[in-house]
């Protein structure tokens, strides 16, 4: 006996709406997305719960220390243990990004044998 298709309804959700809110992402400080989820008023209720899907999304986190232009001819002359020198001192903060974006500033620590960074500065989106 063949099956029946049945026909699923999606009443609850409107995409078209949703699919705009994503757009505001950007806009978004993550101070701002931390103070939304940790608010517990009923009217928060459907922010918190829309908004608790991306704290499980996994972004890539890099420390640029500094970035220099030299010439594809002195790069391709260089031999073992030689210095590329680079416009950042010992103690200068360095750029946090994520995936790519500038996200803060930061210091370099160490524990001896692991390097982390001290956040100093979430910078602004313009």
């Amino acid at each position: 006996m063949p099956k029946k298709k049945k026909e699923v309804e999606i009443n609850d959700i409107e995409l078209e709406d949703d699919l705009d809110n994503l757009d505001d992402l950007d806009d978004l400080d993550l101070n701002d997305n931390l103070n939304i989820l940790e608010t517990s008023s009923n009217s928060d209720k459907l922010d918190e719960k829309s908004l608790s899907f991306f704290k499980n999304i996994s972004v890539e986190i890099s420390v640029e220390i500094a970035t220099k232009k030299i010439p594809l001819s002195q790069l391709m002359e260089m031999n073992s243990n030689e210095v590329i020198m680079l416009d950042k001192y010992h103690g200068d903060s360095v750029d946090i990004l994520v995936n790519g974006d500038v996200f803060a500033t930061a210091e370099i620590v160490s524990n001896g044998t692991q390097y982390g960074f001290r956040l100093l500065e979430i910078v602004k989106k313009q």
